[in-house]
């Protein structure tokens, strides 16, 4: 027997126990990354119910007031009022008012959140012609819920800030 082929199965041995330690090692590593529990699932209850979003109540009798101002009836005046009562909502419920307006033809357009439950509009527009479209919605102050719209409306024209009409539909 040769050298050469005596020293081969030494090698394959030590081949082998070198796969074997890793393979130890593998397995001891391997283990002691798993952790056991005990908690299980015992009880059989059941739980249903319903769910109903909040929802917050529109402002109740909208009503436009024609203002005083002017020289006859609708004509040269310069403001209508807009007035409404507070929705059904508790009373410590803070709630703030958005006011917003929009032409039908030419004028101007805006918005404004305020906390009485009463807004003056004055046309300022240099050029306003049809009907000027009012939404007022009630929301909760620091909020973000808002109640659905309630419309009113008036007729205006201006002609170079000129206040020519301007009064409730």
């Amino acid at each position: 027997m040769s050298r050469a082929s005596r020293q081969r199965p030494k090698q394959k041995r030590r081949i082998q126990a070198f796969f074997a330690g890793l393979l130890l090692v593998m397995i001891v590593l391997g283990l002691s990354g798993v952790h056991s529990t005990l908690a299980a699932w015992t009880g059989e209850d059941e739980a249903t119910g319903a769910f109903t979003a909040g929802k917050i109540q529109p402002v109740q009798n909208l009503k436009c007031i024609d203002s005083d101002d002017g020289l006859l009836p609708l004509l040269l005046k310069t403001e209508v009022q807009l007035d409404w009562d507070r929705p059904d909502v508790p009373d410590d419920v803070a709630i703030e008012y958005v006011v917003s307006w929009q032409p039908s033809l030419i004028g101007d357009s805006g918005s404004r959140t305020i906390t009485e439950n009463s807004y003056v509009y004055k046309s300022r527009a240099l050029l306003s012609l049809g009907n000027v479209n009012f939404t007022v919605r009630a929301k909760i102050v620091g909020g973000t819920w808002v109640s659905t719209p309630m419309h009113s409306s008036a007729s205006v024209v201006n002609l170079a800030v000129v206040p020519l009409l301007l009064g409730c539909n």
